[in-house]
Parts: C-alpha cells; structure tokens; sequence
C-alpha cells in the first residue's frame, strides 16, 4: 500500500509538470496588475487609466540628477535627447538648470505630454538603447495594438534608458474595472480570488465587511500617503471609520438636492422654486403638477421618487431625527421624528399623491414610453422633479432633449429647521487578502490627488473627494451642465448634511433591509406610519438584546461605551442616567 501512494505521487507530480509545460503563460513583465470592484460606470475606465500613467509620468522626484538629464537636452547630445529638445523650449531648459522649482516643474509637464504621444520616439531615436525587459516586450506589440497606459509606460522605459542615471526606473502598477455582484465579495476574498480594491458602499456596507474581516486597517497607511480622513470633506469624514480607525475612502460623496425641469413648471404656470422653499412650497407645487394638465395638455408626475429608502431617510434628517441613541444600545426609529417622516412619506403618496404608489409605478413601467424606472420618468419628461445627488449628470448624455431645461435646489425645509439630508460616499477600501497591498493602497492614494477629482467634475459623478475642487458651483462645471448655479447647491447641501448613524451592536445592512421592508408595508398600506415605526424599534431592540446576550465581544463594547458592567437585566433608561 505505501509502495502504491509513493508511485501515485510520482506519477501526480509528472503530469503536474507535464501540464505546466504546455501552459501558455504570459510572460511575466514586472507590472502589478490590480483589480478594482466597482460599479459598471464607462467612466470608470478613463480613471484607471489615468491611475495607470500617473504611475509612469515624470514628477520632479523622479528626477534624481538633474544635470545629467540638462545637459544633454541642453546640448541636444544622442538622439533622445535632439527629439525632446524639439518639443521644449530652450529658455526652459536653460533656467532649470539653476535649479528654479518652477522652470524645472514646466519643462516636465512638456516632457509628459510627449510622453503621451504615440510613436514619440521612432527607430533611430531607440537604436543603440539598452531597454528593459517590459519596454521590449510593448514594441513587439506595435504601436497600433498599445493602450494608452502602454504607450505612456514604453515611453518612460525609453528616457530611462536614454538617460541613465538620471531617472529612477517606474513601478509600473495598472489597474482593471471589475463589475460584480457585492454578495459575491465575501467568498472571493475569503478564498483569494477577490479584487484588490472594493468600492464599499455606505457605513451599513462597510460595517458588514469589517466584520467579515475583509477590509484592510488602513489608518497608519493613510495618514503618511494623504489619503486620510482630513482630505476629504468633515460631514462624511466619521463615515469612513470605526471605533476611530479607518477602512475606506472616498471615490466620490454625495448629498441629495432637488433637480427639476423648468419646462414642465413652466408648462404648468408655476414659479421655480427659491432657497429656503419649505415642504409647503414643496407640496403646494407637487400637487398642483399631479393636478392639472399643463398648457400643453400633458399631465406629468410631479416626484419621480426612484428610492424610497433614501426619500425616507431625507425626511428623518430633515426633522432632526436619527436610527439610535448616541450610545448604539436603542433604537431611535420610534421616536416623534423617526414617525413623523414615515407619516410624511405615507402622505406624499397616499394623501397629496405627490409620489405614485407602487401600483402605479409598476402599471407606469409596464406602459410604453414611461421607461423602465422613476429615473427615466424623469429623464424622459414624465416627472417634474427628482430627488437625487450630482451623480444624476452621468445619465444626463444619453437624453440631450433635457439639455439646458434642468435646474437644482436643496431639500426643502421640514418643520422650521434649516435644509438638511443624508450625505454618504461610495469609497474604495483594500481587500486584507490582496498579494498587491501597496499597490492597492496606492490607489487610495490616487483617489486623493486633482487627477482624479478632476475626472469626477467633468463627468459629473457626485462631488470629488478632494474639496479644493468643490469650493463652489464655478468649480464643477463641466460640459453637461456648464452653469455654476446649477452645481452651487450640492456644495451647499454638504455642510448641514449627515450620514445615517448606525449601532455595532446590530448588523447594519439588517437595519436597513428592515427599514426598507417596513417602508413597503407603509406604501402598501399593510400597517400605519406610528404602528410600523413602534414595531420597527421594537425589533431592532430585541435583536440588539439577543446579540449583547450571545457576545462577549460586545458585552466588552457595552462595558467600554456605558461605564458599567454588561448584565442580562439591563435597563436603557438605567444606563442613560449614570
């Protein structure tokens, strides 16, 4: 029997290398390739591109002799350096010589931009060059079958060897978009195969990874590669940690305002709305769209309401409400605010019919010309209004008929109190099993730099993460929307927004399926608002109960938060007092 096993593993092993044998592998080019899990926006790919040359493009450290890349451009001394003196200018060269920053700054912008180029450098500039491995390997591809990433990292290998020692070698690090079911990330990691980078969508979602251990700590990486949580904006700045330690950040961060069309308010005699509207200007308007026909004797919708759970939960910021007390340990959903924005959310489609019930969403969608969701009704001019972020830009190319008929304001006010909502971030975090750490955590520096916000503004997905470029409505003009006034008042919503608040002694994307369940049993009139509300608490208490009793990890968090030890009988109120 031994004699058998030894002769299986012999044979195992022959065939193993058998089959390697006859692998076709790619040959291995030294560049760290990572993976980005994110949705499936065309955008995403220019922003992995650009992340791509940024790894390859001169900056000034690159540099780490000056004279001897100076002076042969300033002589004009071997063929490379002839082809990049034809593209600068020779004052240039000749004033970054004694070292001015700026002159020196200028001239490699001008290099990078060559280094952009395709066929930059011809045969007679490369004969003779001792070029690397990977550099080898993308002139046997050929120009033509280059991305630009390739062209912009050949080039770079091409300088290197032109001017030795005077340029430090790239790490060549590119990264690919990889759009997948978020179900499907706990497995993948967990076996290996996840992507390097996760977009993380929201606290609830973030929550779950961490606990899943998925994410990697990222605190001390984040504060030496400026990626921390003071460069980004403060209303989401908690929002990207736990128990003060970060896993995330921003890729772009969000707050909802109101874009309506001016055409259809217009169509139906009314004003357009002012800051400082409240939900009375709101209803008054919104029930006078639903109705009447406009002059032109369309009806229209007056709310294409595309997420209830985010109406909602605008609704519950408005009126000062939050999902728990500040200690984590009580629900706070059946308190007078948490009622009073679902009571709301109920009239607005039941009382004013402002908002189409699910009935009539679904007879609508099944209609032809309504599209195939409350975004397109508006998109198609069905709907007069949309809550929703900047993000809605991105949608805004594929229906030109909307160009230059939409405008923006913030949430009206509830109740007297100032416009406020939910604000939140899609933020990518680094997957703890990635073999490409750095790399990966180079790309949440990435997400930091002007590069990328830049890429942000002019596609117009949310706000950036840098706030430099979002200062004021100039700063997000892009070629959609090229009017300041209509970027203004997603600037503005940012500052009084706040995101949701959630507990660690509950799991929060059970919060939230919750929430989302009770809203539809709201909508469909199965339970009234306060009823819904009482039991929704009510439930989520009880779990928070069941889970202190099942966890020492979260008795400790108990003892830490209260001051006191954790004992079955405990008592909110109790703990409140002391």
């Amino acid at each position: 029997m031994k004699r058998f096993f030894v002769v299986a593993l012999v044979v195992s092993a022959l065939l193993y290398l058998t089959a390697e044998s006859t692998l076709d592998r790619p040959p291995d080019d030294g560049v760290v390739r990572i993976r980005w899990a994110t949705d499936p926006n065309p955008a995403r790919n220019l922003q992995v591109e650009i992340f791509g040359k940024l790894q390859v493009l001169l900056k000034p450290a690159d540099v780490t002799d000056w004279a001897a890349l100076l002076g042969p451009l300033r002589s004009g001394r071997g063929p490379v350096a002839a082809r990049l003196r034809e593209s600068l200018d020779a004052n240039a060269v000749a004033s970054a010589l004694p070292g001015e920053a700026g002159a020196r700054a200028g001239m490699l912008k001008a290099i990078n931009e060559l280094l952009s180029r395709r066929e930059a450098f011809g045969g007679a500039e490369l004969a003779g060059l001792d070029l690397s491995y990977d550099a080898r390997l993308l002139l046997a591809k050929g120009p033509g079958e280059l991305t630009n990433v390739e062209v912009a990292a050949l080039n770079r290998r091409i300088l290197e060897a032109a001017f030795p020692g005077a340029i430090r070698p790239a790490r060549r690090i590119e990264a690919s978009v990889e759009s997948g079911a978020r179900e499907k990330l706990v497995v993948q990691c967990a076996t290996g195969t996840g992507p390097d980078v996760i977009d993380v969508y929201g606290m609830a979602h973030m929550n779950t990874l961490v606990e899943a251990g998925i994410l990697v700590d990222v605190t001390p990486y984040a504060a030496k590669m400026g990626f921390g949580p003071e460069n980004t904006y403060p209303a989401i700045r908690g929002n990207l940690m736990i128990d003060g330690r970060q896993y995330r950040f921003p890729c772009n961060v969000w707050a909802n305002c109101v874009i309506y069309n001016r055409e259809i308010f217009d169509d139906h005699g009314l004003a357009h709305p002012k800051p400082g509207w409240t939900y009375d200007d709101f209803l008054r308007i919104g029930k006078r769209i639903v109705g009447s026909p406009g002059t032109s004797g369309r009806r229209h919708l007056a709310v294409a309401n595309f997420s209830p759970v985010w109406m909602y939960n605008d609704l519950l910021i408005g009126l000062g409400g939050r999902y728990f007390t500040p200690d984590g340990l009580l629900s706070r959903l059946d308190s007078a605010a948490a009622v009073g924005a679902m009571q709301r959310y109920h009239d607005l489609m039941h009382v004013h019919k402002v908002i189409p019930t699910p009935a009539e969403a679904s007879a609508m969608s099944s209609q032809g010309g309504w599209g195939s969701g409350a975004i397109n009704w508006f998109s198609n001019g069905q709907a007069a209004m949309i809550l929703i972020g900047r993000w809605y830009l991105c949608q805004l190319p594929n229906y030109p008929a909307l160009r230059g008929k939409l405008s923006v304001v913030r949430l009206p006010r509830l109740a007297g109190r100032p416009s406020a909502g939910v604000c939140d971030t899609r933020a990518g975090g680094v997957n703890i099993t990635s073999p490409n750490r750095q790399a990966a955590l180079k790309f949440l520096q990435y997400l930091a730099t002007p590069e990328y916000g830049q890429v942000i503004v002019n596609d117009g997905d949310a706000l950036p993460p840098n706030p430099n470029l979002a200062r004021t409505g100039r700063d997000l003009v892009n070629a959609v929307a090229p009017e300041p006034a209509f970027h203004q008042p997603f600037v503005d919503a940012l500052g009084p927004a706040r995101p949701l608040d959630f507990s660690p002694f509950i799991d929060a994307g059970q919060v939230e399926r919750w929430v989302s369940e009770m809203i539809s049993k709201v909508e469909n009139r199965l339970i009234s608002s306060p009823e819904a509300m009482r039991a929704l608490a009510a439930e989520i208490n009880q779990r928070v109960r069941r889970n202190l009793g099942r966890r020492p990890d979260l008795q400790r968090r108990f003892e830490k938060v209260t001051g006191r030890k954790w004992t079955a009988g405990w008592r909110h109120e109790d703990v409140a007092r002391k």
